[in-house]
């Protein structure tokens, strides 16, 4: 997994604060495209919100401020939004219990229960393909909009 390092001459708490003034703290407390998320010290919770349109797989960049030879570092990595991580746990679930219970109930696996199996996995693959496209700009946005408020 990538690591995002983004450097600053600010200190910790300057650069927190600075931060903290740009980022909408929800996407409905917005009117033009916005940096959304939380910031603290501590933790670093980014993502691109654009009015009228959702997307469960949009990238979120989660992180923390870190001091690095004299010089003020935020590190982090991408990730999708949790809601979507357990709504796949969910679902991927439910179909591994279908099938352990039709093999305990009738010992064989029907072909229903492997075919939706499958089905679901790859229609997960394609929504998150799909998902990754439609946020093709949002990593490269992000990483722009915090270099030039930390920055500047």
């Amino acid at each position: 997994m990538n690591i995002i390092e983004i450097k600053t001459d600010l200190s910790i708490d300057d650069a927190v604060q600075k931060l903290s003034r740009d980022v909408a703290p929800s996407i409905f407390k917005i009117k033009r495209e916005s940096l959304i998320g939380k910031v603290s010290s501590k933790k670093v919770l980014l993502y691109r919100g654009v009015p009228f349109q959702g997307n469960s797989f949009l990238p979120v960049f989660v992180g923390s401020f870190q001091n690095t030879n004299n010089e003020t570092v935020l590190r982090g990595k991408w990730t999708i939004p949790f809601r979507t991580k357990l709504f796949w746990i969910i679902i991927i679930g439910f179909f591994v219990y279908n099938i352990g219970s039709d093999i305990i109930i009738s010992s064989s696996i029907s072909g229903i229960s492997i075919f939706s199996f499958v089905a679901t996995i790859l229609f997960g693959i394609f929504t998150y393909l799909l998902g990754q496209k439609i946020s093709i700009d949002d990593r490269g946005w992000i990483i722009q909009y915090v270099k030039h408020v930390l920055n500047s």
